[in-house]
């Protein structure tokens, strides 16, 4: 498949003291792919090619104190063959953050309108591409606000709120709280940080959900570009009522390295194991003065 994105960005307003500045960006992806099983059926496979045109905007800025972003697509899909699967798919994400008392207190606020499966165990939409039925859309809130103290000027204190609803045909609500202690940069080449969350999601039709961890952090450099990174910890996840539920208690650990060949450019690795398994993880992101390439991260 060829691909072609375009970003040209414009300053709405010049950001002066006490004044509100925001910026604009219309975006606009082109994408031509070839599909050999639109369906993902086993049998009677039908290939087709799809034309993807999606439009859209973000609009970011703010004040010294509140930061808003938002970003919105219109995802066009043109199928050659089977027009009767043409299809549009709307994407939102809606952020705001403000920073009050001296940057102690910090809330965050969100809202998505997205695509997601409807079960994880039924055939994968990919990139929406594919029609299998398993597709629905999905609305969602968020609101955290948090409050950092420091300590005696060697480490800083947390302490944060989280509440999410998602509604894609069945809501469900997520809360607890989160609060961690991590030391402060420019104290040495070892930085770390002791986390402890305790969260529970309700559904309207499946078993509340409960997660506890605590997890230990580290970080030391090795110079300017390099650093090792290592963790431990422990967690424990109740996702069903059900006595032939799997055991998803256990101890955590990972280990890996950075590298930040550049201050617009990182990498890190990691691998290690977690209650259900081996874990995997690798993220990795690119700025530059008039583009960004987004954050990407793949966990296993």
């Amino acid at each position: 498949s060829a691909m072609l994105a375009v970003v040209s960005p414009m300053t709405l307003g010049e950001e002066t003291a006490g004044i509100v500045h925001w910026r604009v960006e219309p975006l606009l992806r082109v994408q031509e792919s070839y599909i050999d099983n639109v369906g993902l059926t086993e049998r009677n496979e039908k290939s087709d090619f799809v034309t993807e045109v999606t439009p859209g905007f973000s609009l970011s800025g703010g004040s010294r104190k509140v930061q808003a972003d938002v970003r919105y697509q219109a995802q066009n899909l043109l199928y050659r063959h089977d027009s009767s699967l043409n299809d549009l798919n709307h994407s939102l994400q809606a952020s705001a953050t403000g920073t009050f008392w001296d940057e102690r207190l910090r809330i965050v606020t969100g809202a998505a309108y997205t695509q997601q499966l409807v079960s994880l165990d039924g055939p994968d939409a990919f990139e929406n591409y594919t029609e299998t039925g398993n597709k629905t859309d999905s609305k969602s809130i968020r609101f955290a606000p948090r409050w950092v103290q420091p300590v005696a000027g060697l480490a800083a204190l947390d302490l944060g709120l989280i509440f999410n609803r998602i509604d894609d045909g069945e809501v469900a609500t997520r809360r607890g709280y989160q609060t961690g202690l991590s030391s402060l940069p420019g104290t040495g080449p070892l930085g770390w940080r002791l986390d402890y969350s305790d969260e529970e999601t309700d559904n309207e039709t499946a078993d509340r959900e409960t997660r506890q961890r605590v997890n230990l952090d580290l970080h030391y450099a090795l110079g300017i570009r390099y650093g090792l990174v290592a963790s431990v910890g422990r967690e424990e996840n109740e996702i069903s009522q059900s006595p032939l539920a799997p055991d998803l208690d256990g101890s955590t650990w990972s280990f890996g390295g950075q590298w930040r060949p550049s201050p617009r450019t990182d990498l890190e690795v990691r691998f290690g194991e977690r209650a259900f398994g081996d874990m995997y993880f690798l993220q990795g992101s690119h700025h530059h003065r008039r583009w960004r390439f987004y954050r990407y991260r793949i966990p296993a």
